[in-house]
């Protein structure tokens, strides 16, 4: 498991997390460089600052997909 996966896992147990909650809890220095990884491996962020200033992430899960055959309705 890379570390790019590893933060995904993270934020998807943990969302509303800091950078340096990431760092403090999985031992990563650059946080942001792998999370850029992980985005270049689809996976989307969603980023918000919080009332003290602080950025929190959270992993966008995408929506199921519902798929139609033509004749099976």
């Amino acid at each position: 498991m890379t570390d790019a996966d590893r933060i995904v896992r993270f934020l998807r147990e943990h969302p509303g997390s800091s950078v340096m909650d990431i760092r403090f809890a999985l031992f990563i220095s650059n946080v942001t460089a792998r999370m850029s990884d992980a985005r270049a491996d689809g996976v989307t962020f969603v980023k918000w600052r919080d009332d003290r200033g602080v950025y929190r992430y959270r992993v966008v899960d995408p929506e199921p997909v519902q798929l139609a055959m033509a004749g099976f309705e």
